[in-house]
């Protein structure tokens, strides 16, 4: 998260962490770019990684709903739904729909 980023390039970084699952390939990603780490599994076993994941997802859905509400206070609606079309991450796109419409 950039405080000097604009709301929007925030949104797309945001969504593009969705691309993250507990998937091997896709959790081991998230893995080192979390832990800064090329073999992440010479510090962290794969069941805490596994376990830390949920809440990395907390903490970034959270992360989603505010973005959204600001957004929406800024009058970006239209942008957000543009957005939502766009995403090419399924469980992305559901959450910013959801957010949308809360």
């Amino acid at each position: 998260d950039d405080a000097f980023s604009s709301d929007e390039q925030q949104l797309d970084a945001c969504l593009d962490t969705f691309k993250y699952s507990t998937d091997p390939g896709p959790l081991f990603q998230w893995a080192v770019v979390q832990t800064g780490l090329d073999d992440r599994l010479t510090k962290y076993t794969r069941v805490e990684l596994e376990q830390a994941f949920p809440r990395y997802t907390r903490d970034r859905d959270n992360r989603l709903f505010e973005l959204v509400r600001q957004m929406k206070r800024n009058g970006h609606i239209d942008l957000l739904r543009k957005k939502a079309q766009q995403c090419p991450h399924r469980a992305g796109r559901q959450l910013l729909e959801k957010a949308i419409r809360s």
